[in-house]
């Protein structure tokens, strides 16, 4: 089998260091283009509410704290006390642009992404870039409510609660948007949004 090959990017270290030094202040105006810009889209969208709660595991920062794994034990606990669940990721790292449903058998990371298919394996899981479009696709499946790893910075979809995963070791990194920290928008705004 063909295996995509990925690029992994390191981050610089002066995101880890609350005295960031010259390399976070030399990208301060474009992290404040960056924070302006995400403000004034949220501002503009009107959110889509779907009749069906979605619950929405996402994150502050540019890549991975754990939003996986939480979601994989949420939908595990949820359906062991008889509640029908449905995943709905990005599908990161896949090819497919979705909606698409996951078949956990067949399908592959190539295609969908190997975080959607660990989802796959615990309940019906769609990708889709469109968020909007991935829940509609979903209610197929007739959950009682859908499991949305990461979302948290799309402002397309209503969320009924959101849970804010922080990395324990890693924290919000120096505190600064990117690219001159980790985050993708401030804590203080991000704080407003989450439930837990």
């Amino acid at each position: 089998m063909l295996r995509k090959k990925s690029i992994r990017v390191k981050p610089p270290e002066f995101w880890k260091q609350r005295n960031s030094g010259a390399g976070a202040l030399c990208l301060l105006p474009l992290s404040l283009g960056y924070s302006f810009a995400s403000f004034f889209l949220q501002k503009l969208i009107k959110p889509w509410r779907s009749n069906t709660p979605v619950i929405c595991v996402g994150n502050a920062v540019v890549g991975g704290a754990g939003k996986t794994p939480v979601a994989l034990s949420l939908g595990k606990y949820l359906i062991d006390h008889g509640i029908r669940v449905s995943y709905l990721s990005r599908g990161y790292g896949g090819t497919k642009g979705g909606p698409y449903n996951i078949d956990a058998f067949s399908d592959n990371p190539i295609m969908v992404g190997d975080e959607a298919l660990l989802l796959a394996k615990v309940a019906p899981t769609w990708i889709s870039k469109n968020k909007i479009s991935g829940i509609k696709a979903s209610l197929i499946n007739k959950p009682n409510l859908i499991l949305m790893d990461d979302g948290l910075q799309n402002h397309s979809i209503y969320k009924t609660f959101s849970i804010l995963v922080v990395d324990g070791y890693s924290g919000f990194g120096n505190g600064m948007v990117f690219p001159s920290g980790p985050l993708r928008e401030p804590v203080t705004r991000v704080l407003k949004r989450v439930n837990v």
